[in-house]
């Protein structure tokens, strides 16, 4: 809410474009409360866990960790190759 009155005055958003910056009507803009924001937060990030849905940073790791297998993958490749092994 880079517009009007509010709290969010304070916050700086990084806006590519200018239909992507939020209006001051928009909800959650109006009255806004941070209390609230972190509140809601921490309900999603519960109800997510609950669920099982994966986070962003389990999805990283996993990421990693497939990038790692791949690695060592072709690495014993490579040295199978050269006649060798691990």
């Amino acid at each position: 809410c880079l517009y009007g009155d509010t709290d969010m005055e304070t916050v700086k958003q990084i806006v590519s474009d200018p239909i992507h910056s939020p209006c001051k009507d928009m909800a959650g803009c109006a009255n806004f409360k941070p209390e609230l924001t972190a509140k809601s937060a921490q309900l999603v990030r519960q109800l997510r866990k609950q669920f099982g849905f994966k986070t962003q940073a389990l999805r990283e790791e996993q990421r990693k960790d497939r990038l790692t297998k791949l690695a060592e993958y072709q690495a014993r490749r490579d040295m199978f190759a050269q006649g060798g092994a691990l």
